[in-house]
């Protein structure tokens, strides 16, 4: 049985951040899994907010939330695994399991989407 105080007290905790466990692991396509981060109480985000994760001891990466914003007690982020990136999604991928505790981020929205009459989406692909 674990300590969760004493888990989280030996934990490093990066300024602006808190400690989250990770809840859930989910494969939601080919490459692509959710993490679902829960803590006690979270703050509110709108769509497009991102957090920022501490990975292992060096490693930051911002990931978009993609839950419920409704949701107060958890977070959820979707990572696509990039075997040729700097080592985030692999770190995730590869090392990050249900139950371990991470450092995020209180989110940030630079991409708040405002109320208008119209809205025009581009997207590229490939």
């Amino acid at each position: 049985m674990f300590d969760q105080e004493k888990l989280e007290e030996s934990m490093v905790v990066h300024a602006g951040a808190s400690p989250m466990r990770v809840r859930q692991m989910r494969i939601e396509s080919s490459g692509v899994i959710s993490v679902l981060l829960e803590r006690a109480a979270v703050a509110s985000w709108t769509p497009g907010a991102h957090v920022d994760m501490h990975l292992g001891s060096t490693t930051v990466r911002q990931y978009p939330l993609c839950g419920d914003p409704e949701d107060k007690t958890s977070y959820r982020v979707a990572v696509l695994h990039q075997t040729t990136g700097r080592g985030g999604s692999r770190y995730v991928h590869e090392k990050l399991r249900p139950g371990d505790l991470v450092s995020v981020s209180q989110p940030r929205n630079n991409f708040e989407l405002l109320p208008a009459q119209r809205y025009v989406f581009t997207a590229e692909v490939g």
